[in-house]
């Protein structure tokens, strides 16, 4: 995984794209929030916690969730995760949300399910920022069902084709002299 940056966000931040991504496509992906370009990456707590809960399995929801534990301790140790850390190499940015955003969760809607939960995050941060396109992110068809009725974007998880440079070729080329090699 990449590492964060210590740049602080920009100013400018506020009028980029919001994403809210549910605990399925980290657990899917753990590096899906290595592919959002250009946006503001909200996690919710939520998600964090659902993660903890996957962490001891030993299949590749377990091998995901520990690795994006990891990945998010790297950000923590770069800086605020509730001020958001800027992503090495990418103009994205890392931001956990706790679930003081609750106050916005529909009355329609259990705030003791965590799909509720992260829906209240993307329609608090829609409240928010009313002119910035905030979308859900999630593997869930009911969610996205959910996030719809109540007017936020809802999009599957398709991450895009991956780059060669993502994938592990089993071996790594390095260049040594003749002399090397007898020793």
């Amino acid at each position: 995984m990449s590492k964060a940056s210590t740049t602080k966000p920009s100013a400018n931040d506020s009028k980029r794209k919001k994403i809210v991504i549910d605990t399925n496509v980290i657990l899917f992906d753990a590096q899906a929030i290595l592919k959002f370009g250009e946006a503001d990456i909200h996690i919710p707590i939520s998600v964090i916690e659902e993660i903890d809960k996957f962490k001891r399995d030993q299949g590749e929801n377990g091998r995901n969730a520990r690795q994006f534990s990891r990945f998010i301790d790297v950000l923590r140790a770069k800086g605020s995760l509730s001020q958001g850390v800027q992503l090495d190499n990418s103009e994205a940015v890392v931001y956990i949300n706790t679930d003081l955003m609750l106050a916005g969760v529909p009355h329609d809607l259990d705030p003791q399910k965590a799909d509720n939960r992260i829906l209240s995050t993307a329609l608090a941060l829609a409240k928010q920022h009313p002119r910035v396109r905030v979308e859900l992110i999630s593997k869930d068809i009911n969610l996205r069902i959910k996030a719809d009725v109540y007017g936020i974007l809802a999009k599957d998880y398709e991450p895009e084709k991956s780059s060669d440079d993502d994938l592990y070729e089993g071996y790594l080329e390095i260049e040594i002299t003749p002399e090397e090699i007898d020793e």
